[in-house]
């Protein structure tokens, strides 16, 4: 194994003959943290977590460094190829040692050389966003309970309670509706884990639709979660696990 990685579409050893210096590592995000000194008491109030009641991040701060194996490629060449793909591009990110998740960010490259001159070191920056995703959507994990939910002036009912396709972050899910025309759809959430109890939203059109505190939450294993959906029309609910 060459621990290599996949930015974009492009491979560091098989494109690009680059092999690390040590076994490539993502940085965890730095936690936001919001506290707050008061006069006169013991300690300091931590109110980190009281909006959202789960940590808040920043993003992904680091440096990947790698080897220019020798004989493969001229030096001059290597550089702006490298360089043209990743400097200031914003792309994907895959560990060969982490198939299944995915990073997105920008890069920067920088080039140096090791002490003795024999090779020459690439150092590639990144600024990525504070969750990998899964490379799977949650259609594809499990098409039974989130792709072409139908509804005739009828309800369904969806327990996902426990339902490991969430995964263990908090994630906010895409609907995407098909709704006849004069026709509305109603999706409501109840999250026992987030203090959500009974939050409805009225789709009212066909296309995706997005609500910022409509929010799936895993992060015990055991949420009691529940999505019910009414009216006309056909739902496909698109969301992907994320992890740190």
């Amino acid at each position: 194994m060459y621990h290599s990685v996949t930015i974009g579409s492009m491979n560091t050893f098989s494109d690009w003959h680059l092999v690390p210096d040590s076994r490539p590592v993502i940085a965890l995000p730095e936690t936001k943290t919001v506290t707050v000194d008061i006069p006169g008491s013991n300690g300091i109030l931590d109110l980190s977590e009281s909006l959202t009641h789960y940590p808040i991040y920043n993003n992904r701060s680091g440096t990947l460094t790698f080897h220019v194996l020798n004989d493969y490629t001229p030096w001059d060449v290597l550089y702006h190829r490298i360089a043209n793909y990743l400097h200031g591009r914003r792309r994907t990110l895959v560990l060969e040692d982490d198939p299944m998740y995915y990073y997105t960010g920008r890069y920067s490259v920088e080039w140096t050389s090791n002490n003795d001159g024999t090779w020459s070191d690439v150092a590639i920056n990144y600024e990525l966003d504070p969750y990998k995703q899964f490379i799977q959507t949650s259609i594809q994990e499990d098409s039974r309970l989130y792709e072409n939910i139908s509804v005739s002036n009828t309800t369904v009912n969806r327990n996902l309670t426990g339902d490991r396709t969430i995964g263990e972050i908090p994630v906010i899910p895409e609907f995407i509706a098909t709704v006849p025309n004069a026709s509305t759809m109603t999706v409501t959430l109840t999250n026992q884990e987030l203090g959500i109890s009974e939050l409805r939203k009225t789709i009212s059109s066909s296309g995706t639709w997005k609500f910022h505190d409509f929010i799936f939450s895993n992060m015990r294993g055991d949420n009691p979660l529940f999505l019910k959906i009414s009216g006309r029309g056909s739902l496909n609910v698109l969301f992907r696990r994320q992890a740190l």
